[in-house]
């Protein structure tokens, strides 16, 4: 394939929406994360053109940070949650 077709082929796939579970899922990832938090589900939001989705459960990129503290009340819970309802 070229380099043109394989960008198109990741662009349609997340036009149409795409949902998996993590692989290798569980505490070997992320000690703080509810077992929810490890499924992905995205799509494109017409009216912006946005990619949107996750849930309540997960930061959804790498750059953000999933709580960690009891003391605080934020273990488990994404610091910078990008949840978007679908």
């Amino acid at each position: 394939m070229k380099i043109h077709e394989i960008i198109y082929k990741i662009l349609a796939s997340h036009a149409k929406g795409i949902q998996f579970r993590e692989w290798k899922a569980g505490w070997d990832i992320d000690t703080n994360m509810d077992t929810e938090g490890f499924n992905i589900s995205l799509k494109l939001d017409e009216q912006t053109g946005f990619i949107i989705g996750g849930n309540l459960h997960n930061c959804l990129t790498w750059m953000d940070k999933m709580g960690s503290s009891v003391k605080a009340g934020n273990k488990g819970i994404p610091a910078t949650c990008r949840y978007f309802k679908l």
